[in-house]
């Protein structure tokens, strides 16, 4: 069974499937991908796990549809079958189907196998779009030399400024996080430092900038790393304050507003990490709170990753049942959007707390459903709030 049969074995009108609203719209993306509709337009319910700057390869997406396969017991598409029809595609549709096939099955490895033997019509043919989403897909798979040969062809063709700041970034995280090339990396900010000044426009790239090197000082020589950890605390803060200039001058909710707020919740979560090994609890707490404020406000996708954030900080700061209650918030939002590691990991914070408390019945209940309940489909965790 390949790709297309296996989506065209979910038949609309069927509500064994359409009943939950993360595998319908993955569904629906995916049919009208096979029928040569294309479109950016996703909730977070079907997250676009090609566009993630931190070069992350989740579980999430395989693990979901594999529960939902044993639920509605259907046979999962065949491997080689799958990357069989994605080699004899039309290559102007690959990089659609691509980003199907991840969204779908979370099949990474057959669509980069796909990918690296398609590479010279790849370069040729691919838009801006998914030369960046497959760049990104090399980068998850540790491959940074295909990633940058991708993310230059995109910065070559790209004509749109903000884009090209973008793309200039991706090259810098790949540096960074998959090439370790550290003085490659410094080379290359440098350079987009430069194009930044004479630009007259801070714009995010230059707090995204902050966030990365921060990253880098966390990460350097551990001799020096309590100094290391100040000037990282004050990049991003300062990388902070350059987003939120940018929020505020928004009207209204739109796409590069919610851009905007994903830059700033994680450089939010990074300096949480920071204000924790300082022992900064409530600065921590302060810090996480504000991030939960401004991603339910503007962009819910990442409401989730916060409040597990927050409930981690009410844990270490032994306020257990805020612990519990946040986190079982986290879970209801992970569920939301078929974030099936994000649903367990928390469930685990979950577990610790209750013992922490003494509730040790309630905690084996929730440690069960890591394995009974991976997708939160068949449990009610509203019983467990306090």
């Amino acid at each position: 069974m390949n790709f297309t049969q296996f989506i065209g074995s979910f038949k609309t009108g069927d509500a064994s499937w359409e009943e939950s609203p993360v595998l319908f719209e993955r569904i629906h993306i995916a049919k009208n991908i096979i029928k040569g509709i294309y479109s950016n337009k996703r909730t977070i319910k079907a997250p676009e796990y090609l566009t993630d700057f931190g070069l992350r390869k989740t579980d999430s997406p395989r693990i979901f549809i594999k529960e939902y396969c044993k639920k509605l017991d259907k046979q999962m598409p065949s491997v080689l079958e799958v990357k069989k029809e994605l080699l004899e595609l039309d290559i102007r549709d690959l990089g659609d189907w691509i980003n199907g096939v991840v969204l779908v099955l979370g099949d990474y490895d057959s669509s980069y196998e796909v990918l690296k033997e398609r590479m010279a019509d790849v370069l040729k043919e691919f838009t801006v779009d998914n030369l960046i989403k497959m760049a990104t897909l090399c980068g998850i798979e540790n491959d940074a030399s295909t990633a940058l040969k991708l993310f230059n062809q995109a910065h070559t063709k790209c004509t749109d400024r903000e884009t090209k700041e973008v793309i200039l970034h991706r090259i810098d995280v790949t540096l960074l996080k998959r090439e370790k090339n550290i003085d490659e990396f410094f080379k290359h900010s440098n350079s987009l430092i430069t194009d930044i000044n004479l630009s007259n426009d801070l714009g995010e790239i230059a707090a995204l900038l902050n966030n990365l090197v921060a990253f880098q000082l966390i990460l350097s020589n551990q001799e020096n790393h309590h100094n290391n950890l100040i000037l990282a605390r004050l990049l991003l803060a300062n990388g902070k304050i350059i987003l939120n200039n940018a929020i505020n001058k928004f009207t209204h909710i739109n796409m590069k507003l919610t851009e905007l707020v994903r830059y700033y919740s994680q450089i939010a979560i990074n300096q949480v990490q920071i204000e924790i090994e300082l022992n900064n609890i409530d600065i921590a707490k302060k810090i996480m709170l504000q991030d939960v404020e401004m991603v339910h406000k503007y962009n819910d996708e990442y409401l989730s990753e916060a409040l597990s954030s927050l409930a981690y900080i009410y844990y270490i700061d032994k306020q257990y049942d805020q612990a519990v209650n946040t986190a079982l918030s986290a879970i209801d939002e992970h569920i939301k959007i078929g974030n099936v590691i994000g649903i367990n990991e928390t469930k685990k914070l979950v577990t610790a707390s209750f013992y922490k408390m003494g509730e040790e019945e309630k905690a084996k209940q929730i440690l069960k459903t890591i394995k009974s309940d991976p997708i939160g489909i068949l449990e009610n965790y509203d019983k467990y709030y306090i």
